[in-house]
């Protein structure tokens, strides 16, 4: 029997074997080096939520939601929006057994692919958060980005953020839109009143009566869109919104999102796409942020500290291969054509602004 080793879970001879083929551009599986493996992505899978989409490889499977909420901005930051990002695993045991082979447990590979994500994905430059304002100073959109994974597998972070991108394509906000204030009859007979109160004051007497604690809003239920009366107690305005029946809008700014395209390098190889087995046989790991533009955003590395032989002329082939790479992906499975014809549910189900 073949010497293992505990810190890959693979043998010495399986390691040898995938090495050579990396060196001869013909892998176990028998593609080259820079082919990925056939995507199944499917947008819709849940219809509750604003946007979704599901992305497999065969060995991962990732399932991506995106809520929305109407929210009040900060006070430092009037005309800014926020998006959240959260990776959980549907199987802990099976993730936990799967990943310890690579020293990490679920719960820190989830809060390190979390943070992967909201950086390079929504970092500021890449996607300004007044891109999700309504009415600077009363309204801005928080959205609420959560990843399930259902599989753990190699290129498990290449493969959330195509599927983070495909969610935010298939996401539909309600139109909201600033009207003038008028009568209650005058805005059609589809309308329906709804008021919303902000308690910003703590002792303002209206939000009292409303029966609202200070800092608290509540939406009454909106079944077909209408009107939304809103008060803000600080300042003893009125604002009308309009929350349209039927329209529907796509995020702000959502073809900036960029998707994470991962390399393994192993000596002067670089290898995409790789198998869990042959994560256990690459140096280290970086990736190049692509948008859909074909443009790199930004490049980084899967492991802390100091990586030796990462040097300029490695980063720039990284980017190269990287820039080709994201988009031949974003042209493949996430046009606005393609993920049309991806789409398992034609019922959507706006949720309720609660």
């Amino acid at each position: 029997m073949e010497e293992s080793s505990l810190a890959t879970g693979i043998s010495l001879a399986e390691k040898s074997f995938t090495l050579e083929g990396i060196r001869d551009n013909c892998r176990v599986d028998g593609r080259s080096n820079f082919e990925f493996r056939k995507l199944s992505v499917s947008t819709g899978v849940v219809p509750t939520e604003f946007g979704s989409a599901r992305v497999s490889n065969g060995e991962a499977d990732v399932i991506v939601g995106v809520k929305a909420d109407l929210v009040p901005p900060r006070l430092a930051a009037p005309s800014h929006g926020e998006v959240f990002v959260n990776v959980s695993f549907a199987a802990p045991a099976a993730a936990e057994k799967r990943l310890v082979e690579l020293g990490e447990s679920h719960s820190a590979c989830g809060l390190r692919l979390g943070s992967l994500l909201a950086q390079y994905c929504f970092g500021e430059l890449v996607f300004p958060r007044t891109l999700l304002c309504v009415k600077p100073g009363v309204f801005v959109w928080h959205l609420y980005v959560d990843v399930l994974v259902l599989a753990v597998g190699g290129s498990l972070l290449d493969l959330a953020s195509v599927a983070v991108a495909a969610a935010l394509k298939d996401c539909r906000l309600p139109a909201v839109q600033v009207v003038v204030k008028t009568a209650a009859g005058c805005e059609g007979d589809d309308a329906q009143l709804v008021r919303l109160v902000e308690a910003a004051g703590g002792g303002d007497e209206a939000a009292a009566a409303d029966g609202l604690e200070p800092g608290v809003i509540r939406f009454q239920e909106v079944s077909a869109g209408g009107l939304f009366d809103v008060r803000l107690a600080s300042l003893h305005q009125v604002m009308r919104f309009r929350i349209h029946k039927t329209e529907r809008l796509r995020v702000p700014g959502c073809e900036r999102v960029p998707i994470l395209v991962g390399l393994g390098l192993v000596g002067n190889h670089a290898v995409a796409d790789l198998t869990q087995e042959e994560g256990h046989t690459v140096s280290h790991r970086v990736f190049a942020a692509v948008d859909e533009s074909g443009q790199v955003v930004g490049i980084g590395k899967t492991s802390a500290g100091y990586v030796a032989g990462l040097t300029l002329p490695v980063l720039s082939t990284v980017a190269l291969r990287a820039q080709a790479l994201g988009k031949q992906l974003f042209e493949q499975v996430l046009s606005d054509e393609e993920l049309a014809t991806r789409r398992t549910n034609s019922l959507r189900l706006l949720p309720s602004l609660i």
